[in-house]
Order: structure tokens, then C-alpha cells, then sequence
């Protein structure tokens, strides 16, 4: 049924819930979204990478605003992590963006915990100079929907 990690992290929006599996499929990840009808939850997709390698925990944490669900991928390129962006469309949910940590200065398991509200996120990097750690702050554009930090 599903692999291991199965609810390692979980996001609730209204009537939508994101469940993440970081370990599924040789540790690539996946994130199961859900939504409600009534009394009954029924999944209603399936998100992975468009360029997911094994052990890149996608799913690892989550975050929601809008129409956008921020996925991180803490353990890719040797634990520089990587953010994914997708969007809510008319044909359900789409990659939009790949967030790296050169782009916005924050390398170091990028995205071990992930917050949104509005056109704002923060994305933790514990591991970031020399494991002090850092909070990298995005921003999202109100005219491209393109998030930058």
C-alpha cells in the first residue's frame, strides 16, 4: 500500500490534507494530497519531482499558500536541499518551480521545515554555516507567481 514514512509530515488546508513520505521509492519521497467529501477522505494525487534522485526525502516538510504547495526535498545534492513549488490548477496540481539553494543563499538541508502565509515563506537550513543554521526568507512575485529569496 504505501512505503515507509508514510505521514512523516502532514499539512491540513480546509478540505484538503498533504500527506508526505520522504523514504518511499529509494528515499526520492512522494507527498499524497486528499481531499474531503463529506465523512470520506479520497486521494486525489500523487506529487513527486519532476528531477527527483534517491535519497532526496521530497515530502519532508510542506507548506501552503494560495494556490501553491512548497515541497522540500532536505537531502538532495549531498544535503544542500531543494525547495519545489507547485500550483493548483484546473487540471489539479503541476510542478511550477525548483527553489535551489544557490538561488537563494541557503544550502545546508534547505527546506527541513517549511512556513508560508501569503507571498511570504521561510524555509529552514539547519546545517548552513557550519551548522549554526539559517532561516532563508522567500518572497513570491504577485506578477509571475515565481518565488525568489
Amino acid at each position: 500500500m504505501y512505503a515507509r514514512s508514510f505521514g512523516a509530515s502532514v499539512l491540513l488546508a480546509g478540505d484538503e490534507a498533504f500527506v508526505g513520505a520522504p523514504r518511499t521509492s529509494k528515499a526520492a519521497g512522494v507527498v499524497y494530497g486528499y481531499k474531503r467529501h463529506g465523512t470520506v477522505w479520497q486521494q486525489v494525487a500523487r506529487l513527486s519531482a519532476d528531477s527527483m534522485v534517491p535519497v532526496s526525502q521530497f515530502g519532508a516538510a510542506m507548506a501552503r499558500t494560495g494556490n501553491d504547495l512548497l515541497v522540500s526535498a532536505p537531502t538532495i545534492n549531498k544535503q544542500a536541499g531543494r525547495i519545489y513549488v507547485f500550483n493548483r490548477g484546473a487540471n489539479g496540481w503541476s510542478q511550477r518551480q525548483v527553489i535551489d539553494p544557490d538561488s537563494v543563499g541557503g544550502s545546508g538541508l534547505l527546506g527541513a521545515r517549511l512556513a508560508a502565509q501569503g507571498d511570504v515563506a521561510v524555509a529552514a537550513a539547519p546545517l548552513r554555516s557550519s551548522g549554526m543554521g539559517a532561516v532563508v526568507a522567500l518572497a513570491r512575485s504577485p506578477a509571475s507567481g515565481q518565488w525568489a529569496g
